[in-house]
């Protein structure tokens, strides 16, 4: 079900164990390929690809499209909100759900900027409301270990605009994809061994850098090596992953906690 599509007057009728998930995303620039809506439209569909197996079981609350992308400022067509902005619209938001009664929250997250504050909003909500249960995830943390055995690319090639978001991109938009540009990776090398890494590789020590001292072009892995069949699993797998999760909250008892 998606919140905005129901009527005032249905809602007295939902079971309030019912997961409700909050989408968080970017709007920001993907290389010379791929549209400034990537993250988002990612996120959007991995919850429609979960919403057609639930149907009625799930409750998606309204996408938060623009987050946390300072980082990428320098790359035309960006646009981001400050952390404190995006932590404070984002608590409001899930308040409100938790205000009509629903206690079982999933947090889903599309953009690697959102990590940090996500996790915030994870231990703030949490905090404040302790007889919920609260999850915050990623769609590429769900799916790590299959996503290790589907890259081709060596280590640093699933970055950014890279092998997986190009792959997802050709499964969801393919029309929206820039056929035309060179998809050669022009990533710069970190200036420490130790703060190298990618979606499936922490650094063993974060540095900060702007995506500008990161990459000429604004891709960070290699998109060559994308499909759309790459997509298609990825997708799969991901929503296989979440089915999990909304199947352990669903099956839970709302007043487990006191």
């Amino acid at each position: 079900m998606i919140w905005e599509k129901l009527l005032s007057k249905d809602f007295a009728k939902l079971n309030r164990k019912t997961p409700v998930i909050l989408s968080i995303a970017a709007i920001e620039q993907h290389g010379p390929a791929l549209p400034l809506e990537t993250d988002s439209a990612i996120g959007k569909h991995f919850l429609r690809e979960l919403e057609k197996v639930y149907n009625k079981h799930i409750l998606l609350l309204p996408q938060i499209k623009v987050c946390c992308s300072q980082h990428h400022m320098d790359f035309a067509g960006t646009l981001t909100v400050s952390h404190e902005t995006m932590l404070q619209y984002a608590y409001e938001l899930l308040e409100s759900a938790s205000h009509h009664g629903f206690q079982n929250f999933i947090i889903f997250n599309s953009h690697g900027g959102n990590l940090g504050i996500g996790q915030v909003l994870l231990e703030r909500f949490g905090n404040m409301h302790p007889k919920s249960h609260v999850v915050f995830t990623s769609w590429w943390k769900l799916i790590s270990q299959e996503l290790e055995e589907l890259q081709e690319s060596a280590a640093g090639g699933v970055g950014h605009a890279c092998e997986f978001e190009h792959s997802l991109m050709l499964e969801i938009a393919p029309q929206h994809i820039d056929s035309s540009v060179d998809l050669k990776d022009e990533a710069l090398s970190p200036s420490f061994s130790w703060a190298k890494a990618d979606l499936l590789m922490p650094a063993k020590a974060t540095l900060y850098q702007t995506f500008k001292n990161m990459t000429r072009n604004g891709i960070y892995g290699k998109p060559a090596l994308a499909s759309a069949e790459k997509g298609k699993t990825i997708t799969r797998l991901v929503v296989k992953a979440l089915q999990e999760i909304v199947d352990d909250l669903r099956n839970i008892d709302v007043n487990s906690r006191r």
